[in-house]
This record gives structure tokens, sequence and C-alpha cells, in this order.
């Protein structure tokens, strides 16, 4: 698995070779003092996604475990603390190739997508007033469930549960306000729940760019839908189910980070 990933960030940082924002960001990574690092960026980001397949939040235990368990494949690991470093310096770059994954996904050009957001905790309830990392940034919401305390993500996937873009955005920003931007990079059908209903003259725009948007009715308004959109409306489980995944197995709410970079990460 390592390898695959490894041979994936390959790809993607040669096909960046010659751009100028990339080359500013890799003179900014290097830095112009100092021994060079031991690992290469590939190296580095292979490092960071293959951490998630082992469901570690703890990245001083997975360092650990590389060491002991990994010598053979990346044999020039440095110290936790120079690891720790050039894992922070990385987190741009990682963003950068997680667009590029959404990006292959949608070269399937899928005609539906479901879209969703989730809350994105970063701390408990009662934790909130000594909470410190994210202060002046996280926001307060409501949900389904209750009220909870950090950001939200909104996605969109296709049929097969692939992501097609994701945005972070604060927790009290409204569903129906960010599906929009959302939208904008898919052609087809989408579908989503009633907290997504739009106004006339942004489902005109959305035609306008080949999107048919189409939101699940709330209980007092009296709306015929097609067999076709209450079967795809009732199949929202789909996304939905990506984000169980992710929280459950990838710790995408993480508690415990001490920087923004670290929860970011």
């Amino acid at each position: 698995m390592y390898e695959q990933i490894y041979n994936l960030t390959s790809m993607f940082f040669k096909s960046l070779k010659g751009n100028l924002m990339y080359e500013f960001l890799i003179s900014k990574f290097n830095g112009k003092r100092g021994p060079q690092r031991k690992l290469s960026l590939e190296q580095i980001v292979a490092l960071n996604i293959y951490r998630f397949h082992f469901k570690m939040g703890d990245l001083k235990n997975y360092h650990k475990m590389i060491k002991e368990l990994m010598s053979d494949k990346v044999p020039n690991l440095p110290n936790y603390e120079n690891f720790m470093k050039v894992t922070n310096k990385s987190t741009v770059f990682i963003l950068a190739f997680m667009n590029f994954l959404m990006a292959m996904n949608r070269k399937k050009e899928s005609e539906i997508h479901y879209m969703d957001s989730t809350p994105i905790t970063v701390c408990m309830n009662h934790k909130i007033y000594s909470h410190k990392v994210t202060k002046g940034i996280a926001k307060r919401s409501k949900s389904t469930k209750g009220w909870w305390y950090g950001f939200k993500m909104s996605g969109i996937c296709n049929e097969q549960g692939d992501f097609e873009n994701i945005i972070l955005s604060y927790a009290n920003i409204a569903d129906c306000n960010i599906a929009e931007k959302l939208a904008e990079v898919v052609k087809g059908t989408i579908f989503a729940d009633a907290g997504y209903l739009q106004k006339k003259d942004v489902l005109k725009r959305m035609e306008e760019d080949g999107i048919k948007f189409e939101a699940a009715p709330r209980k007092n308004m009296n709306k015929l839908m097609s067999r076709f959109e209450c079967y795809h409306i009732k199949h929202r489980s789909i996304i939905e189910s990506n984000w169980g995944t992710l929280k459950n197995n990838f710790q995408l709410e993480y508690h415990k980070a001490r920087s923004i970079v670290g929860l970011f990460l």
C-alpha cells in the first residue's frame, strides 16, 4: 500500500515541476540554510497519508511504528521532532494532492451527484470556554444532533461515493450558501437534503452551467417528485456513509491538536 501511495505522490509532484507557484512553495519548504532533508517531499506526503490506513491519530506512535516495521522502506527516517516539523510544513502540499485526487474523480464524469455537510468539532461542548487552539476561529452551530463548536465540512460525491469537491467553512455558515460554490466543478444532477433549498435565481444560474439541483422538500412544502428524484434523494446515505467512515476510522474529528496546522493536518 505504501508503495502505491508513494508512486502516486511521486507522479503528481513530477507533473508540477516548472510551475511557478510550486517552485516558490518548494523553495520555502526546503529552506536556504541547514542540512538537507533526509526525506523527500514525496515520501513525507505518502507517509502522512499512509498513517490513516492504520487508524492512528498519534503522530509520535506512528513515527515509532515506521522506525520499527518500515526501516527497509524508509531507511533515512529522521527523529520524531524533525519528522513532526517537516510534516507540518508539508500540509499545503497534502492539500494540493487531495485536490488532485478529487480532480481525478471528476474525470469519471458521473451524471448523478450527492451533496451533504458534516460538523467538525474541535472539542467537547463542556470544554468550549477553556479551548485555546481554535479560539477566535471556530464557531458554534446547531444541527439535528444538537449544538457543536468547530467547523463545517461540505462535500459532493458521485454515485460510487468518490469525493469530487470539499469545502471547509465556519460552523455557522448555512448549507444553502455553500451549495453553488461546491457544485461549480461538476455537471449533471445533484441531490441534497432540505437544508440546501435554493432560490429560483440561483437554480437558474446552475441550470445555465449544466447543473440540475434537486433538494429534498420540507415537511410543510407541497412538492411532487418523480420516482427517479425520490429514489436518489433517499440514496444520499452514500455521502453520509463517507462522513461516518472518515470520522470513525480516519480521525476526521481530532480533539488533541496543539496547533491550527496540526488540527487541519
